[in-house]
């Protein structure tokens, strides 16, 4: 292939691709108080049709969520990355206290607080437009326990769920109990058989 049509390739790609915003960085307040750090990123130009809410790993931060935001934007979705409590930049509560050492001792009371935060940034993307009904929340490790916890609390009425290696008991939220009391949103599990043998679903 030449150069000439190599370039063309490349641009006929860029033309059609949607275009993607910049990426915002917004500050959230979670039901108890407790102070939260997102990322939002959405198709430019288009409308606010959906949104998926993006709930990292234990003592991960939102940017690992960067290359899925990418493919998610460019799939016409709005994306919210969330540094849930004590992780990244939402480490401090509403009183200056430094929960990063909640979350290295393992609080229990730290996690099963943590279905507030995903409460908060489904709210924040009602707020901005986007229908309820139209919202997945889509969680890695704790992630899985936060958003399973809060779409069976009835927190977020999303419009589906997608976990990866949710744990049955996890850092103290007790996941297994929570599915007892599924309200029948779709709900995609992904594990492995490794994973299964420490504690995964």
């Amino acid at each position: 292939m030449t150069r000439t049509a190599v370039l063309f390739f490349s641009l006929t790609i860029l033309l059609l691709s949607p275009q993607l915003s910049l990426a915002r960085r917004v500050t959230l307040t979670a039901a108890d108080g407790h102070p939260l750090v997102a990322t939002v990123r959405q198709p430019k130009g288009k409308d606010l049709r959906a949104g998926v809410v993006l709930l990292p790993m234990y003592r991960s931060t939102r940017q690992s969520w960067q290359p899925l935001v990418t493919a998610l934007t460019r799939a016409g979705l709005t994306t919210l990355a969330l540094d849930l409590r004590g992780h990244g930049e939402s480490r401090l509560d509403g009183r200056g206290n430094d929960d990063g050492e909640r979350v290295l001792a393992r609080d229990p009371a730290l996690f099963n607080a943590m279905d507030l935060d995903a409460a908060a940034a489904a709210d924040w993307l009602v707020g901005q437009g986007i229908p309820a009904n139209r919202i997945v929340l889509v969680g890695a490790s704790v992630g899985c326990s936060v958003a399973i916890k809060a779409v069976a609390l009835g927190r977020v009425r999303a419009a589906a769920v997608v976990v990866m290696t949710p744990g049955n008991n996890y850092l103290g939220v007790n996941t297994l109990d929570h599915i007892r009391h599924w309200p029948g949103t779709p709900l995609l599990i992904l594990s492995s058989e490794e994973e299964k043998g420490r504690g995964a679903l």
